[in-house]
């Protein structure tokens, strides 16, 4: 069966619960060979994380192609433009602030994300909460560092 031309692609999307099925079905499809990978998208929806299970904000697509595919890239929309205006050399890039905000925000839900970060002026910052507990970072010490030396904190 041949149902993927020399220069076609495609992609499925698919929820967590089925990925694993739908990458058996489409290796038999269309080959193995032809996987390019699978995209993780963020749906923003977010479900099951205070129930006590996993939660999860995301679904998967499933790319395959028999040609090379230039992949670098989708044009951004009008709304992520306007999230998206700030650019350096490794292109677009939004402001994201580093205090979690939201459930599981607090310092005792995650004591190793609750330390300082030092201020341009030398001061430390602590990750406090707008109504005044101490709250917590969303990465840990490691990943600030690592993420500083990259130059991907401002």
């Amino acid at each position: 069966m041949n149902l993927l031309t020399p220069d076609g692609v495609i992609f499925v999307s698919i929820d967590d619960n089925e990925a694993h099925n739908l990458k058996l079905a489409m290796d038999e499809v269309f080959g193995s060979e032809n996987f390019l990978g699978n995209i993780v998208r963020s749906t923003g929806q977010t479900t099951g994380q205070d129930s006590g299970g996993l939660g999860s904000s995301f679904d998967f697509v499933l790319a395959y192609s028999k040609d090379d595919v230039d992949l670098s890239g989708l044009r951004l929309n009008e709304k992520d433009l306007k999230r998206f205006e700030n650019e350096d050399e490794r292109g677009k890039f939004a402001y994201d602030q580093m205090r979690k905000t939201g459930s599981q925000d607090k310092r005792e839900d995650r004591p190793n994300m609750y330390y300082p970060v030092l201020a341009p002026d030398g001061k430390e910052v602590f990750p406090l909460a707008p109504a005044g507990y101490e709250g917590r970072w969303r990465i840990e010490k490691y990943t600030l560092e690592k993420y500083n030396t990259e130059g991907y904190i401002i």
